[in-house]
């Protein structure tokens, strides 16, 4: 049997099941309720259920905060006047492909404008 927690402030149940009924409440899928709200014999009952989580909302500690690790952006090979658009292509860019040489304008597909 699920110990039923000491209550000293706000009540936290989280339902697996939302929409079940116990206690006299539907509960939803999280539900703060205050500590006045549920008497000894249905705080045992929310304790007891499978499908309920009861906390004292006061006594949770927040979650940490996730840990984001920053990656810094390559360099751009800027333009004489700092204009990317004026950026000199890559070595790889700039080299001719194996269907042919770099000046080889695309065949155009049929229905195509």
């Amino acid at each position: 049997m699920t110990e039923t927690p000491a209550v000293h402030g706000p009540l936290l149940i989280v339902c697996s099941r939302p929409g079940f009924r116990r206690a006299g409440v539907v509960h939803a899928a999280e539900t703060i309720w205050p500590a006045d709200t549920f008497g000894a014999d249905q705080l045992a009952a929310l304790g007891a259920e499978p499908l309920l989580w009861v906390a004292d909302a006061i006594a949770l500690e927040p979650a940490p905060l996730p840990v984001v690790t920053l990656i810094p952006a390559p360099e751009l090979d800027v333009g004489a006047e700092g204009d990317l658009g004026a950026a000199t292509p890559s070595a790889a860019e700039a080299a001719p492909t194996e269907t042919g040489d770099a000046d080889t304008k695309p065949k155009r597909r049929r229905g195509a404008v």
